[in-house]
């Protein structure tokens, strides 16, 4: 009967660091490097066990991602990949500086507020309020008092 074989710690942070720490990537990458299954459950569990180590892997890949969108905002040659690589760095890492695409909604008719109508209503005018001297009740109307 064959031994099984386990990988040492330097082995399995190395392939799943070469993995960028995907686990299913990780557990093929063992079956064809090393000739034995393992399963993308062990290489989870596994890579768990050491918190800060799989942190810093992923740290790295964003890294890697950084220099890569930096790579394309200096040397695309395509105008338009360059245009879209600024503007993405530009709202994600440039957030801090305003570069941030907000969506305005304008509450105004005609470039004037919204009139808000406010009817003040007795207890006993109103089925739904059973407590209190006064209550407040929204009336459904845009039309501003000029125009009743």
């Amino acid at each position: 009967m064959a031994e099984k074989r386990r990988l040492s710690d330097n082995e399995f942070w190395t392939i799943l660091r070469k993995n960028g720490g995907l686990f299913a990537r990780t557990a093929k990458a063992i079956e064809r490097e090393f000739g034995f299954s393992y399963n993308r459950t062990s290489v989870k569990e596994r890579a768990e066990k050491n918190p800060e180590e799989l942190k810093d892997i992923r740290e790295q890949n964003i890294d890697i991602a950084e220099e890569g969108l930096y790579d394309l905002m200096r040397n695309s040659t395509k105008e338009s990949i360059r245009l879209e690589a600024v503007k993405y760095f530009l709202k994600t890492i440039g957030k801090t500086r305003g570069y941030v695409e907000k969506q305005e909604i304008d509450h105004t008719t005609g470039g004037k507020p919204l009139p808000a109508l406010i009817q003040i209503i007795q207890p006993h005018e109103h089925d739904s309020i059973r407590t209190g001297t006064k209550a407040i009740s929204c009336v459904d109307s845009v039309d501003g008092p000029d125009n009743e």
